[in-house]
């Protein structure tokens, strides 16, 4: 396996420790409020925050960094249409997170 390869299966192990875990938690989400109990949202949101910051927000960093390596190395250009797309939506989750996510757990009382 070389430098490339390498580089290309962490950067999509990453992505899917990253998609996937923003997937399961809305499922948890869903189901803390069918519940109907608001008591659950409390440690609910400390769970979200804890796994956000230190399981979603290192693999979105490291898929963001990897795929810059990526370009560098690969066969691919910066000009690309998806990889532009792709900094677009991180862009996207990165200031949902810092606008709306952390303050509403703050606000939850986390």
């Amino acid at each position: 396996m070389d430098r490339y390869e390498l580089l290309t299966f962490v950067h999509i192990a990453a992505a899917i420790i990253w998609i996937g875990g923003g997937t399961i938690i809305q499922f948890f989400a869903l189901r803390t409020l069918a519940a109907g109990d608001p008591l659950r949202l409390v440690p609910f949101t400390r769970d979200v925050e804890w796994i956000g910051n230190r399981v979603l927000l290192p693999s979105a960093l490291i898929v963001v960094v990897l795929g810059f390596l990526l370009i560098w190395d690969g066969p691919y250009e910066l000009g690309m249409t998806w990889v532009w797309l792709a900094l677009v939506l991180f862009g996207i989750s990165f200031l949902l997170g810092v606008a709306v996510f952390t303050p509403e757990a703050k606000r939850i009382g986390v």
